[in-house]
C-alpha cells in the first residue's frame, strides 16, 4: 500500500524526480519520501525546497523531514499532523535504545554486490556529534548528541547474526567513538558473547566513521579491546593534514593525536581510510604543502596495509547551517556550497 523512498543526498534528485514520474502513471498506492535529500541545500537547510516540489506536483503523497521512525508508524496509523511530516519542524528522538531493530527479511538473500564480498548490515548507533567542526552542519539537524548503550548495540550485532549469520556490519554514524563509556561497553559485550559461545576475536567485521582522540580519552586498551571485538576499516575524517586548517575547522586534534591514532590502529593489526578536503577557505600554499610533507612521512603506513584508502574529497562545500557558512556571509562573500571564491587567499 506504501512506497518508502530515501533521497540520501540533494545527488539523488534527479533520479528521484525521473524514478516518481514514471511511477505515479503505474503504482495507485502512497508515496512516502524522506532523507536529507528533501533539500538542496544540506540537511539543515530551514527549506526542503525538492520536498515540497514532489508534494506540490503530486509525486509524493508525503514527505518527512527529520527522524522518521515514529512519525512513519503514526502516519500508517491514520495520523497526519505530525512534526516533520510535510513541514520541516521535526522533533529529535531522545531514547535510541527504545528503537526496534531493522527487519531484513525481504531483502538479506538478494543478489547485492557488498564491498565485503559479503553481507554486511548498517547499523545505527548514534544521532549527531561531540564535534562542531567549521563545516558540518549535522549539529543543527541533530542539536542533541544521542547514544545507544554499548549492550544495546552489541545485542543488535548478535540478534542479525544469530537470525541471518551476518558478520559485517558497518555504523552509520557521524562517529562511532562519540561516547567512550558507550563505545567501552559495546566491545566488551561483544569479546564476552565470543568467548560465551566459543568463537575466536574478531568474529564480526565492524566499522564506521571514526574520530581521532588523544591518549587519555581513548588510552592503548580501548585500541587492543575495539580489535579483539572486530572494529577494523574505520574512516577517519582527517580532512587536513595541516594542523593550522585543521585548527580553524576545530577538528580537535593535533598531529600527536593523530600519530598516536595511527600507531596504535597499526599496533592491533586494524586499518583505515582518510577523508580529506582538498581547498579549504583558510588554506595557503603553506598548508598545502604540509599536508604533501605528511603524505610522505604516512607513506610507510599505506604500505603495511594500515592506511588502505584515501578519499581526496572536493573543495570544501560551504552549506547553509555551519559556522562556517555564518562566518564567510559575515565577511560580505556570497558564498553557496562549492560556489565561492575568497578575494583575500
Amino acid at each position: 500500500k506504501w512506497v518508502g523512498i530515501s533521497v540520501f543526498t540533494f545527488q539523488c534528485q534527479i533520479f528521484t524526480k525521473e524514478l516518481l514520474v514514471k511511477l505515479k502513471d503505474q503504482y495507485k498506492g502512497k508515496i512516502i519520501a524522506g532523507g536529507a535529500g528533501l533539500s538542496t541545500n544540506g540537511i539543515s537547510a530551514k527549506q526542503n525546497d525538492f520536498g515540497s516540489f514532489l508534494l506540490d506536483n503530486g509525486l509524493v503523497d508525503h514527505y518527512i523531514r527529520g527522524e522518521g521512525e515514529r512519525v512513519i508508524i503514526d502516519l500508517l496509523q491514520g495520523s497526519t499532523d505530525l512534526p516533520g511530516l510535510d513541514n520541516d519542524n521535526f522533533e529529535q528522538i531522545n531514547e535510541l535504545d527504545k528503537l526496534p531493530y531493522p527487519n531484513y527479511d525481504d531483502v538479506i538473500g538478494l543478489g547485492y554486490k557488498y564491498t565485503t564480498g559479503t553481507p554486511q548490515i548498517p547499523v545505527t548507533g548514534s544521532r549527531g556529534c561531540v564535534r562542531k567542526c567549521s563545516f558540518c552542519d549535522i549539529h543543527t539537524a541533530w542539536r542533541k548528541y544521542r547514544y545507544r548503550s554499548g549492550k544495546n548495540m552489541a545485542d543488535e550485532f548478535i540478534y542479525h547474526y544469530e537470525k541471518y549469520g551476518v558478520t559485517n556490519f558497518w555504523f552509520t554514524d557521524s562517529l562511532i567513538n562519540g561516547a567512550m563509556a558507550s563505545f567501552r561497553s559495546f566491545c566488551q559485550e561483544l569479546v564476552n558473547y565470543y568467548q560465551a559461545k566459543g568463537l575466536p576475536n574478531r568474529t564480526f567485521n565492524w566499522g564506521g566513521q571514526f574520530i581521532v582522540r588523544d591518549r587519555k580519552s581513548m588510552p592503548p586498551q580501548d585500541f587492543e579491546m575495539a580489535s579483539r571485538a572486530g572494529m577494523n576499516g574505520v574512516a577517519i575524517g582527517v580532512e587536513s593534514l595541516s594542523e593550522s586548517v585543521r585548527e580553524h575547522m576545530k577538528k580537535g586534534f593535533n598531529d600527536d593525536d593523530l600519530d598516536y591514532t595511527l600507531n596504535e590502529i597499526h599496533r592491533n593489526n586494524m586499518n583505515c581510510y582518510f577523508l580529506m578536503i582538498v581547498g579549504y577557505p583558510s588554506e595557503t600554499s603553506e598548508d598545502f604543502e604540509q599536508g604533501l610533507d605528511k603524505f610522505r612521512e604516512y607513506k610507510k603506513y599505506a604500505l603495511d596495509g594500515t592506511i588502505y584508502g584515501v578519499n581526496l574529497g572536493t573543495t570544501a562545500s560551504i552549506d547553509e547551517g555551519t559556522p562556517l557558512y555564518d562566518d564567510i556571509h559575515r565577511e560580505g562573500i556570497d558564498a553557496h556550497g562549492y560556489d565561492w571564491i575568497l578575494p583575500n587567499n
